[in-house]
């Protein structure tokens, strides 16, 4: 009886397990590029959520909008305000489709290592922002909108 219910739970863990990490492996990652707050796709996210005025405020205007994250297979960098924080990942879980990306980042510059989960749609992710119940959303720059981005930077 143990036999025939392991087995079939065996199965479905190769299939279903296996591929959502082969679908990660082929690009080395989902989130692979340079990606760019999108300040209306944020702030509509934040619409939908019931915030203290003072906190709502201090979002509205020019928060969003100038973060840029790039990643690499195995390095994620962020960039606001003209500072540069670093740190390394491994790609935890990315769902059949890839719609859904889970990563472990350990930063460099502190000993500290988060679980970060990416909800992918189209050419943006969503990512929440922690105790506030709403996502800061990014999208993907083309190429030659990294190389500006990265122009700017030297």
């Amino acid at each position: 009886m143990i036999r025939r219910c392991v087995l079939p739970l065996a199965l479905f863990y190769m299939v279903c397990c296996s591929g959502a990490v082969a679908a990660s492996t082929t690009s080395c990652s989902p989130l692979l590029g340079a990606w760019r707050s999108d300040e209306a796709k944020t702030l509509a996210n934040m619409a939908s959520v019931a915030l203290p005025e003072e906190v709502r405020k201090m979002f509205e205007h020019d928060f969003f909008g100038s973060m840029v994250v790039e990643f690499d297979c195995s390095q994620v960098r962020s960039y606001y305000q003209g500072q540069v924080r670093e740190a390394d990942y491994e790609l935890v879980f990315v769902s059949p489709g890839e719609s859904d990306v889970i990563i472990q980042a350990h930063d460099r510059q502190s000993p500290h290592s988060s679980v970060l989960t990416y909800v992918m749609d189209g050419n943006c992710f969503s990512r929440d922002i922690d105790g506030l119940g709403f996502s800061e959303v990014f999208c993907r720059l083309s190429d030659q909108e990294t190389a500006r981005f990265k122009a700017t930077l030297q």
